[in-house]
């Protein structure tokens, strides 16, 4: 049985190194493998905590933490320190649709042992759910996916999540093994 929580960001902190681990676990396998530094994962929670409005969301399969969704909310401000043309989109669907809140969905994940069984459609479900019950005048979902991750991104379609065009993708440092650069692209989903 699959159970999301919507935790607290101190029950977060209660959990935070067994969270530390999955997330390790989850980007160190299939599709990613990028072996992480315990200091490195820690200190990138730990910068994602201190951003206005982080929540956390958990899944827990048969009583076992298996992944966790957490997000914060965003300015067209701190969209245009990270990506301008992001900002340009933001400020675009914001007229367009009278919507002045935005959120950036930061990370998604679950432990690889329990991979394609849901839970990463459930966690996003739950945290969809939330968004629309707390900014009943609508919200902005703002998130970002690697482009080779077909995985998270037939998720992320089935929740109604689109490509934002902006024209611009990230590169990361990492390449596949046939030596192709990889890149995270932003989507976006209109809550209202």
């Amino acid at each position: 049985m699959i159970t999301i929580v919507h935790e607290t960001k101190e029950g977060f902190e209660k959990k935070q190194k067994d969270i530390e681990w999955i997330y390790k676990e989850a980007f160190g396998g299939f599709p990613f493998f990028i072996q992480y530094s315990d200091d490195d994962v820690h200190a990138s929670i730990e910068e994602d905590k201190k951003r206005n409005g982080f929540q956390v969301f958990l899944a827990y399969k048969d009583g076992n933490l298996a992944g966790a969704l957490w997000y914060y909310t965003v300015t067209f401000e701190k969209l245009r320190e990270r990506i301008e043309k992001l900002s340009h989109v933001a400020q675009e669907k914001s007229k367009e649709y009278h919507i002045s809140d935005m959120v950036m969905e930061k990370e998604i994940f679950v432990l690889p042992l329990y991979h394609r069984g849901g839970i990463a459609t459930q966690l996003r479900l739950a945290f969809l759910n939330h968004l629309t019950s707390t900014y009943p005048n609508g919200v902005i979902m703002f998130t970002r996916m690697r482009s080779d991750n077909t995985g998270s991104i037939t998720v992320a379609k089935k929740s109604g999540i689109e490509y934002c065009p902006t024209g611009v993708r990230t590169m990361t440092t990492l390449t596949t093994k046939e030596g192709k650069t990889i890149y995270h692209e932003y989507w976006y989903k209109i809550i209202k």
